[in-house]
């Protein structure tokens, strides 16, 4: 790390709030303030933050980027439901795909927003790992379903 005789970056310098610069040079806190802050390190006061950020305003459903749980849960009953042997956009098959990407075909959800616990053929689609990758940074537009 340091070597021994080395003169550290900052020796001499004077930040800016330090000194006579700093708002409390030469002052003391009230006894009152104190308390304040003695109070505010205390086990109880850490405890009623902490049920507060876990029962708050925007926790799980409460929250506007909720999408529902386990999203993976969703992803394989999709994929046990609707899901093919092959990528829907490029063709390749499931053996390829773990061939060529070491991994399975995978559920791609065409909503935007995207909405999990829709369970409709029209909604989801099998995808490869390339496909789904390109699909998903679209600018955050999913591709339109096409039929036929």
């Amino acid at each position: 790390m340091f070597r021994t005789g080395n003169i550290p970056w900052n020796k001499g310098k004077i930040g800016s709030c330090l000194g006579e610069k700093n708002g409390m040079f030469g002052k003391k806190h009230k006894k009152d303030t104190i308390e304040k802050m003695r109070k505010s390190k205390r086990i109880e006061t850490k405890q009623k933050m902490s049920v507060s950020r876990r029962e708050g305003k925007y926790f799980d459903e409460r929250n506007p980027a909720w999408v529902g749980g386990n999203i993976q849960y969703w992803h394989d009953k999709a994929r046990k439901l609707f899901g093919k042997k092959y990528c829907e956009v490029c063709g390749i098959s499931n053996y390829l795909s773990l061939k060529v990407n070491n991994k399975k075909l995978e559920m791609h959800n065409c909503l935007n927003p995207k909405n999990y616990k829709q369970m409709d053929a029209k909604v989801w689609m099998t995808v490869c790992l390339a496909c789904h990758s390109i699909l998903e940074t679209n600018g955050g537009k999913t591709r339109e379903r096409t039929f036929g």
